[in-house]
């Protein structure tokens, strides 16, 4: 949405390709950027994550909590996982 300067507004939509390869060169960089971490730092993250999400009170409260099971270097949710099936 851009304001095209007499009080109007347009709408105009990105072009699909571009922003696919945006989004693929992105996630390239994160998952190069991600690999790069050492076992501490990445287990270090997944701590305070889970202790984050699970100060929460919503995270109590949910009937339906989504997770995602990790590859290639990403955050560890095994933790976060375990407290919202007990």
């Amino acid at each position: 949405m851009v304001c095209d300067g007499s009080g109007g507004v347009r709408f105009f939509m990105a072009n699909p390709m571009v922003t696919e390869t945006r989004r693929s060169e992105l996630r390239k960089k994160m998952r190069g950027l991600r690999r790069t971490l050492p076992p501490a730092e990445q287990s270090a993250a997944a701590k305070a994550i889970t202790a984050r999400l699970s100060s929460l009170d919503s995270f109590h409260k949910a009937l339906k909590i989504a997770a995602y099971l990790p590859i290639d270097g990403e955050v560890d949710t095994g933790s976060l996982i375990s407290m919202a099936i007990d």
